[in-house]
């Protein structure tokens, strides 16, 4: 698979729209989607760009982890789809 395959292929799944840019800093900019309630390697990922983050923003990406109530068979939110 070329780069741009990969590229493609992550980039057709969401559709990811900035609400304040009034300057058009971020108009080429290219965003991933991370999905804690139902994968637990997105909620390793957000820990760890808490930390490295610190400050506010990290306190707040910790508070939303912690309100996520995680299934102990499977590490998925309760109530989810999947047979654990």
């Amino acid at each position: 698979m070329t780069d741009t395959e990969t590229t493609e292929r992550l980039e057709r799944r969401y559709s990811v729209q900035r609400i304040n840019d009034p300057n058009g800093k971020h108009d080429e900019c290219r965003y991933f989607v991370l999905d804690p309630q139902h994968d637990p390697h997105a909620a390793t990922a957000l820990r760890a760009y808490a930390e490295a983050a610190g400050g506010k923003l990290a306190e707040d990406i910790a508070g939303w982890l912690r309100g996520l109530d995680y299934c102990p068979g499977c590490s998925q939110v309760r109530g989810h789809r999947g047979a654990c």
